[in-house]
């Protein structure tokens, strides 16, 4: 299945009378070419064990492409979104090398990404507790688990 659009649905609070009432918040509304729509949690298991690229894994891809690092670590290098990216360049490497990312800025990472002759892996934490339990290799345009 080829995605087609994804919208984020962030927050929003509304008062009405004397009730307060806080509505859902960063849902992932994926929909495919044959109509059918998907519902994730931003941070939801679902959406991190993703086969197909998401907007944060476009984003990241987009860092990793671009032209030589002139660090070795740039801290959060997509800010203002709900996820956290650091990117890394370890010795031996121009390029980065390695990315973190914090889906729901918790300060624990869920998924790490190795980049080593041209091939990506990304390492996905289920339970938001930092043990990748899960592995993925990035074929065209499309994760493939392992």
């Amino acid at each position: 299945m080829e995605l087609t659009r994804a919208s984020i649905v962030n927050s929003a609070v509304g008062i009405v009378g004397s009730f307060v009432a806080l509505f859902i918040t960063d849902l992932i509304i994926v929909h495919s070419p044959s109509n059918q729509s998907y519902i994730f949690k931003f941070n939801s298991p679902a959406y991190a064990q993703s086969v197909h690229l998401r907007t944060v894994d476009r984003e990241v891809l987009d860092l990793i492409r671009s032209p030589n690092a002139n660090t070795d670590k740039i801290k959060d290098a997509l800010p203002g979104r709900n996820y956290k990216v650091n990117l890394y360049r370890d010795a031996g490497f121009n390029r980065w090398n390695r990315v973190k990312i914090d889906l729901n800025r918790n300060n624990r990472w869920d998924e790490k990404w190795t980049i080593k002759d041209n091939v990506i892996i990304r390492q996905v934490s289920s339970r938001d507790d930092e043990v990748y339990d899960q592995k993925f290799v990035l074929t065209g345009n499309q994760w493939q688990r392992q």
